[in-house]
């Protein structure tokens, strides 16, 4: 990297207006022009808004008349997110990555049908027989060490497909990280899994434990009142035996007897077997079950590593991941290098902090690139007066703030950019002239408390990876002491559904008393909470702004998903267990067990029964209407499920019902967008495409002018005035947890750090198997190993950097007040991660102050109090919502205005034209096209590469990328013509001195916008002649009769637009020529008046 400008951006600090300022300030002073600049964002979005916002700094300037033009330019300027911008080099330069132009880019939600296709069928692979060995051995493993549903899901029973999310998660890293090669992940994680396991033999452990069971019973049988629980126990256990056990019926075994009361301590047997039991999981078939499986999980993402490049071969299909990465290979090319050294000057990127590796490298290239010397003394002031500030510019200026690094699961590599600024402050001593860190040290967000509150927490809590001045800010807003700005409330009741309930009756009270809902923000860790307090607020009536994500554990999702399977198979019976699960009230899973032994007698006796819960009504009903379902689309089959079944009817039925009609309602609109994106990209939808479709796309959306309700992770980037932050209460040093969420299942990490000796280590993805799922407690034995092996003391530093960063991204989001919600049981557990000292507030009196934190600097101490507060609405009050004014506005009559964007294939010519063949080389090339435009792109494809490779061997290779073989049987044609085209404009005009092949240019022309592409432009000492390639392969007279639908005349329009914009640049244009290589013509189109 070279000629850097660093620029530490904290919460609130005026990101956005710097960013904006620079850019205006360097036009204004004529340091560059706006086509002189490429900015790269995290959306298009922010790049939309920074182009609004520079242009309106540039109008603020005393002379903006002056400027004008060049701010209406940054409309045109190279600012868009970093995959936006790699596909504008690709596709100028694709000729020299030896691809095909006419590809597809692929966003990342069509990329996840994509990937939904190639994992099914990589996950469903029989042999001959149409069994799958994988398959049977994953079943076995799920039931070795009983292996249900993730805590939270309403699903029950055992997960067999538990493994494909294993694979999946990989699969995706994989892509975010852009690894190539999973050699090292799959070492890594096999030699972990060894670390953890062991190598203890079980052997005779079955005989040990019948035989303890067996005194056991004895025992049992001489206690005056047996436990039932234990007699049933026992019977459970006898009956096991008969069969091999588990390694699950192992575990239940040992912490059965270790339990048992001290009547049976006697028994012979009992320490031997609990001492055996005790190293189940160091056993060597755990290890040797898990090894395999590592191994077979591994095997599958190859598979489906292979088999994504081939489905995106085949279809001519290029993702994001893909672009950037040829980008990347572009930017060592000299060609391409040399382009952009001489158009681009700077290079800004925002939100440096949630770059991936391979656009760390792209910007680390471009640095290299756009660097100069002469540009490194350039120094721009920004703000006025004691808010000034002044920053010495290079030509690449890098924003960013590691503490509001929080998008790791995004493919983020957060310690690769703290590397990058460590690196850039270092060399800022030893190289002042090429690097500088600067920090901006204001927040203009927070009122000061808030900002003194942060600083207190958060210098503490990144020392040692930060320094106080990175950290701390200067409050702007002076706190107004007629404003509480801390302040607390108790979260009461027994459970989620209670402490939801009062929260929404606090929030209420204040609604109440004349506050906006939508000054309102509750942020939390997790969807969950929210999702409970959205439903407590709708219940009083109170607006809400929540965006629901419907994942696979959402009731509404499950019960649409088991009635479109069963539109496919009438006989699948677990889906017809979850519809009667979810649709009849009281049918719990006794319930569907006993019906399931009732029917399976039924069907021994007689086998054309009734189907399997065929009593149940919404089960009737979709019977009746079964054959007309079949004949449906995805989307009208989900919409007349959903209608037709009465669905929302069901949701609201539901005890915990949360936001049902939204998520019904948000289920039929993904239908219609996955129909849509298969459209669009050549895939046939289907069920299960819907279904996963719908675990990664599906939301609704709540009122705009509602309570806020959002995660930490959404609320990035935005600000309310009144916050309150929930899950306080989290137990971050729960080990337990700790192994679970963050040891266990799918991982990422750097086993070096990045430096800059070594700045792109490989990122590594760590395999091991979550064994313990739902409630279950890690195997003490197994977590004595982990908490022992360095992954867990890494992981769970990983763990805590993000919880303080999450945190300091939640905090700072308030502009006026920062209310924090107590437990009861554990309040405030979760600030145990910062190096604070958290004070206990018990037995807090509403509307006094209270000590929450014990800070260093005890004089803060008394000026960050926390006004405690529990006013609640009155019982059988009620919050009216205020309905906006209706304001009628008198209909103006329709004004035609002409669009501010136009393509100059839509120009009409302004003046008469004639069109006369000017050349004629009476030679055709032999063509069978079907499709005109994909053979007219291959033609001009190959004749942007026939100057500097004027062979057959070329044209060949160019035509069977296009897939065209057929359409251009003869590729010595082609080259034929691209020679007679070159021999006509040198013996005409002049010996070129320059060629642009598909020059792109923008040109504004009475307050519109001209953008397109010129297909050829031969410049010779003179001036330069204009050359428009066209595919017409009929008659010659076609092209120069006025009134035939093929007249050439017709593409006068789009001359003018490009004869304007060379002659703004200073062109002389010599000739308006139409090259019909099909035919071998040259057709000259002349103005009158010429």
């Amino acid at each position: 990297m070279n000629h850097v400008t660093y620029i530490s951006a904290g919460a609130g600090s005026g990101k956005t207006y710097t960013l904006t300022s620079i850019l205006a300030d360097l036009i204004v002073k004529e340091k560059s022009t706006p086509d002189q600049f490429i900015l790269t964002t995290f959306t298009e979005a922010a790049a939309s808004e920074f182009r609004e916002k520079a242009k309106a700094k540039i109008y603020e300037h005393t002379e903006y008349g002056k400027y004008a033009e060049a701010a209406e330019k940054l409309d045109q300027s190279m600012i868009g997110t970093v995959d936006s911008i790699a596909n504008k080099f690709v596709q100028k330069y694709w000729y020299l990555l030896g691809v095909s132009p006419d590809q597809k880019l692929i966003d990342d939600d069509q990329k996840k049908i994509f990937i939904s296709q190639v994992l099914q069928s990589v996950t469903s692979i029989k042999d001959e027989s149409g069994n799958s060995p994988e398959e049977d051995f994953f079943v076995e493993f799920c039931k070795e060490f009983n292996i249900g549903y993730p805590f939270g899901s309403d699903k029950f029973g055992l997960n067999y497909d538990f493994w494909k999310d294993d694979v999946r998660e990989i699969f995706e890293k994989v892509q975010s990280f852009n690894i190539s090669d999973l050699k090292e992940s799959r070492g890594k994680s096999i030699a972990y899994a060894t670390e953890i396991t062991g190598e203890k033999d079980l052997v005779g452990v079955e005989e040990e434990v019948s035989e303890l069971l067996k005194e056991i019973e004895d025992v049992d049988r001489t206690v005056t009142r047996p436990s039932k629980d234990r007699t049933e126990k026992i019977k459970k256990f006898k009956h096991l035996l008969s069969n091999e056990l588990k390694l699950c019926d192992l575990a239940c075994f040992k912490t059965f007897i270790d339990k048992l009361p001290k009547a049976f301590n006697n028994c012979n047997k009992k320490d031997e077997v609990s001492d055996s039991l005790a190293y189940v999981y160091s056993s060597k078939k755990v290890r040797d079950l898990v090894l395999k499986y590592i191994d077979l999980i591994f095997d599958y993402v190859e598979k489906a590593q292979e088999e994504f490049k081939k489905f995106k071969e085949k279809r001519h299909l290029i993702d994001f991941v893909d672009m950037e990465t040829r980008f990347l290979e572009l930017l060592e090319k000299e060609e391409v290098r040399q382009d952009i050294r001489n158009t681009y000057k700077y290079v800004f990127v925002d939100e440096f902090q949630d770059s991936s590796p391979l656009q760390v490298k792209i910007f680390d290239k471009l640095s290299e690139i756009v660097g100069r010397d002469e540009c490194d003394d350039f120094v721009v002031t920004i703000g006025s007066d004691k808010d000034a500030n002044e920053f010495h510019i290079h030509n690449s200026i890098w924003v960013g703030d590691f503490k509001q690094a929080i998008y790791g699961f995004r493919g983020a590599d957060t310690d690769l950019t703290k590397a990058v600024a460590d690196i850039i402050a270092q060399k800022q001593s030893s190289s002042p002239k090429q690097f500088k860190i600067h920090t901006l040290k204001k927040s203009f967000r927070s009122l000061e408390n808030i900002v003194n509150f942060t600083n207190e927490l958060f210098v503490p809590a990144f020392e040692g990876t930060l320094k106080k001045e990175e950290v701390e800010l200067i409050a702007h807003r002076p706190q107004d002491n007629a404003v509480k700005s801390l302040k607390c409330w108790e979260i009461e009741g027994k459970n989620a559904e209670d402490q939801s309930k009062n929260l929404a009756l606090q929030i209420a009270k204040r609604l109440k008393n004349g506050e906006k809902p939508s000054d309102y923000a509750v942020l939390a860790r997790r969807g969950a909470p929210l999702d409970k307090l959205s439903d407590a607020l709708k219940a009083l009536n109170i607006p809400v702004c929540r965006t629901i994500e419907i994942d696979e554990n959402r009731d509404e999702l499950a019960l649409v998903s088991a009635l479109m399977n069963l539109v496919a198979n009438d006989f699948d019976n677990y889906s017809r267990a979850i519809v009667a699960f979810l649709t009849q009230k009281g049918f719990d899973a006794g319930c569907i067990i006993d019906a399931k032994l009732e029917f399976d007698k039924s069907y021994q006796d007689n086998k054309n029964c009734p189907k399997y819960l065929s009593d149940n009504l919404i089960l009737a009903k979709f019977t009746e209407r079964r054959d007309f379902y079949k004949t449906l689309t995805i989307h009208n089959l989900v919409e007349s499920l959903i209608v037709d079944l009465d669905l929302y009817s069901v949701g609201r039925s539901w005890e915990n019902a949360v936001g049902t009609d939204e998520c019904f309602a948000a289920l039929i609109e993904a239908s219609y967008d996955y129909e849509e994106r298969c459209s669009q990209i050549g895939v046939s939808p289907t069920i299960s495409g819907y279904i996963d479709y719908c675990k990664n796309n599906a939301k609704s959306a709540g009122s705009k002018d509602g309570v806020v309700l959002s995660t930490f992770h959404h609320s990035k980037g935005l600000e309310w005035k009144k916050v309150i932050l929930l899950e306080l209460d989290e137990d971050v040093e729960d080990e337990n947890k700790r192994i679970k969420y963050d040891v266990l299942g799918v991982q990422n990490y750097h086993d070096v750090a990045p430096s800059e000796s070594s700045l792109y280590p490989p990122m590594i993805i760590n395999l091991m198997p979550n064994l313990f799922t739902g409630n279950t407690k890690v195997a003490v034995d197994m977590a004595e190993k982990i908490k022992t092996s360095k992954f867990f003391e890494s992981s769970r530093q990983r763990f805590f950097s993000e919880t303080i960063r999450l945190l300091y991204v939640a905090i700072t989001r308030a502009k006026d007040e920062l209310i924090l919600t107590l437990d009861e049981k554990n309040p405030l557990q979760v600030f145990s991660c910062l190096n604070c000292k958290v004070l206990d507030a018990a037995n807090c009196e509403s509307g006094k102050d209270v000590n929450l934190f014990g800070f260093k600097d005890q004089a803060f101490d008394e000026r960050l109090k926390f006004l405690f507060e529990n006013d609640k609405l009155s019982e059988g009050d009620s919050y009216q919502v205020e309905k906006p004014e209706k304001l009628v506005f008198k209909k103006n009559e329709k004004i035609e205005t002409a669009n501010r964007d136009q393509q100059p294939s839509k120009v009409k010519p302004s003046r008469k034209v004639t069109a006369n063949i000017v050349f004629d080389s009476s030679s055709r090339i032999k063509a069978n096209p079907d499709e005109m435009d994909k053979f007219g792109t291959c033609i001009h494809n190959i004749f942007c590469v026939l100057e500097k490779s004027p062979t057959v061997e070329t044209v060949e290779r160019i035509i069977k990328n296009h897939q065209m073989e057929t359409a251009l049987p003869q590729p010595g044609d082609v080259l034929n013509a691209w020679r007679n085209l070159e021999k006509f404009l040198a013996d005409t005009y002049g010996a070129k001195v320059a060629t642009y092949h598909e020059l792109p240019f923008k040109h504004m022309h009475d307050g519109q916008i001209f953008n397109g592409e010129m297909d050829l432009v031969w410049e010779t000492d003179k001036g330069v002649v204009l050359v428009d390639f066209k595919s017409y392969p009929g008659n010659k007279n076609d092209v120069v009769t006025e009134n035939n639908k093929h007249y050439a005349g017709m593409y006068a329009g789009q001359f003018e637009c490009y004869e304007c914009a060379l002659k703004a640049a200073g062109k002389n244009v010599l000739a308006r020529l139409v090259y019909y290589h099909v035919l071998g013509v040259v057709v000259e189109l002349k103005l009158d008046e010429e």
